[in-house]
């Protein structure tokens, strides 16, 4: 199943969190308003309690990319540098904090490639946004969202092989969890 919304509210991302049984990968970039937000934070922690759940991976943007202050034009457009650097050290905050309540449970995996889109990976739900040189942030934009068998396409990222008898849905969820693979890789298929 496959659908599009218009804003990322509409996919009521604390509720996804919440229900979460197994795992959870977040692949965008900076969580800092993650962190401003009671809803997101509560249903962190009611997923990361469930004795079942099994880990929280966080891809995150670092300040030590050559790239960051490009990537910071179509994700904060007309932000200063400082006001850059205060942004990544809130998420950078957001995620040892959960590191420090759950060290078994929370992974962090430092962004080294230029990120193409955030993508949240929440159980077999794949939800998917797009970065865009616009003075509106993100989560104003297009956001789509597919259910698929994660596991499956992890798979499939980890051989770097795609079977013939692929879906044209799958293998557009495949694109979403490679890009993931990728990014946690350090870059390195």
């Amino acid at each position: 199943m496959m659908q599009i919304v218009a804003g990322i509210d509409a996919l009521d991302i604390p509720a996804l969190i919440a229900e979460s049984n197994r795992k959870i990968l977040l692949h965008a970039a900076v969580y800092g308003p993650f962190a401003q937000s009671a809803p997101h934070c509560e249903a962190f922690a009611k997923a990361l309690r469930k004795n079942d759940f099994e880990r929280l991976d966080i891809i995150a943007l670092q300040d030590d990319q050559p790239w960051v202050p490009s990537f910071f034009q179509a994700l904060r457009p007309q932000s200063t540098p400082d006001e850059q650097l205060k942004t990544i050290n809130a998420s950078l905050r957001f995620i040892e904090d959960l590191e420090e309540a759950y060290p078994e449970r929370v992974h962090l995996y430092p962004l080294r490639t230029f990120p193409c889109q955030p993508i949240l990976v929440i159980d077999d739900t794949v939800i998917f946004g797009q970065y865009a040189h616009c003075s509106t942030h993100a989560a104003h934009g297009a956001w789509g969202m597919i259910k698929t068998d994660v596991r499956k396409l992890f798979d499939w990222a980890e051989a770097n092989d795609i079977p013939s008898s692929a879906t044209n849905e799958e293998i557009a969820a495949y694109r979403l969890i490679a890009e993931c693979r990728h990014a946690m890789n350090g870059g390195r298929q």
